[in-house]
């Protein structure tokens, strides 16, 4: 592989990982505030670029098992920073969360239906979350 190949994955594997992480981390805050198309695209852009972080994977692990004999760092970082962003998603018990910049949780309700279902949340700071969804959104 030429060296502007490699940079060219590193660099597309990087801002694939970034962006779903980051849109990961903040949902709640993505949930919170948004509305309409942008919200609908930041939420569909999650589960594309996993897909994206797992095709990258498998080709970068083919890549990496076909240059085995000539193997570098540089060849090899695609794939390991696909590798613990996938690590970090599946297996990893501590997730960042952006609802830790929130106050704390005093109190937790949630009512669930046969068609829809809610909760809130009382905080300590004396504001309340509401989130109520039906069958139909």
């Amino acid at each position: 592989m030429t060296d502007i190949t490699i940079k060219k994955r590193m660099i597309i594997t990087t801002v694939i990982c970034v962006t779903y992480l980051l849109l990961t981390i903040f949902y709640h805050h993505i949930d919170k505030h948004l509305t309409g198309p942008v919200f609908i695209i930041l939420t569909l852009l999650i589960p594309t670029t996993f897909v994206a972080i797992v095709v990258y994977t498998i080709s970068g692990i083919i890549k990496v098992f076909n240059n085995r004999q000539n193997l570098t760092l540089r060849l090899c970082l695609p794939t390991v920073i696909l590798l613990v962003t996938l690590t970090y998603t599946i297996f990893s018990p501590y997730r960042l969360d952006s609802e830790i910049l929130e106050s704390k949780v005093a109190i937790r309700a949630c009512y669930e239906g046969t068609q829809n279902q809610a909760y809130i949340k009382f905080r300590k700071d004396k504001s309340f979350e509401l989130n109520w969804t039906g069958v139909f959104g």
